[in-house]
């Protein structure tokens, strides 16, 4: 039996997925250019690192599933994902201004 959950999609649905997870990975990616300072590459770094590299992963897996759409959509994992991505952008967003001076991420902020 299928679960009401796994779906195919319409292209209006998978237009606004793949835009709020373009919006998702580019968070990520603003977060880890804060984080790329040569001179705090510690362990710190490397956590936020992989926890954002997870999230970009899964952000991969979702966009093959949607090049396929052959019914194996779930919204259940999405929806989970969409509450995993948001914490971890939101913890890794608030430990980079507390590593970073203010000017620092201001300068990031421009590129």
């Amino acid at each position: 039996m299928v679960s009401p959950s796994v779906q195919i999609l319409t292209t209006e649905q998978m237009i606004e997925i793949l835009n709020r997870l373009e919006d998702i990975e580019l968070r990520a990616i603003h977060i880890l250019g804060i984080f790329r300072d040569p001179l705090k590459i510690d362990e710190a770094f490397c956590s936020y690192s992989n926890m954002l590299l997870e999230v970009q992963i899964q952000i991969r897996d979702f966009r093959v599933l949607l090049s396929k759409n052959n019914g194996h959509w779930n919204s259940d994992i999405y929806q989970k994902f969409l509450a995993y991505s948001s914490n971890t952008l939101n913890h890794c967003n608030q430990a980079a201004s507390r590593m970073y001076p203010p000017m620092y991420r201001q300068q990031q902020r421009q590129f």
